[in-house]
């Protein structure tokens, strides 16, 4: 009888740990995702299978990364007229154009441009 005492207090510990931890991990996403708004992940493209290059902004200063499983380098800081120049160089259809990275950037430069 001790013994199946024991294994049923175990087992009930274990449920409330996995429980905590449960909430600890929502209450901590609501907050990390608060705090997350100074960096945003404008483009990203596949290079190979385990590697890519994106167009990060981080405060307000626009950064071309490569992205890879072993690590994460900046290769060039971007000015928001070459971003600019970036995209109207890229072909894209008119829905993309309309309704995706385009539209975002350029109405962030434009943002900007007003300030």
């Amino acid at each position: 009888m001790g013994g199946f005492l024991s294994v049923l207090q175990t087992f009930l510990v274990l449920v409330l740990v996995i429980f905590l931890a449960h909430i600890s991990l929502r209450l901590l996403n609501r907050y990390m995702i608060k705090q997350n708004n100074i960096i945003k992940v404008w483009e990203k493209t596949s290079v190979s299978t385990n590697s890519s290059l994106g167009i990060v902004e981080v405060s307000g200063k626009y950064y071309l990364m490569s992205f890879t499983q072993k690590d994460n380098k900046i290769l060039k800081e971007l000015d928001p007229e070459e971003i600019e120049e970036l995209l109207s160089e890229k072909e894209i259809s008119m829905d993309i154009r309309e309704n995706g990275i385009y539209k975002k950037i350029n109405n962030e430069i434009e943002k900007r441009k007003r300030s």
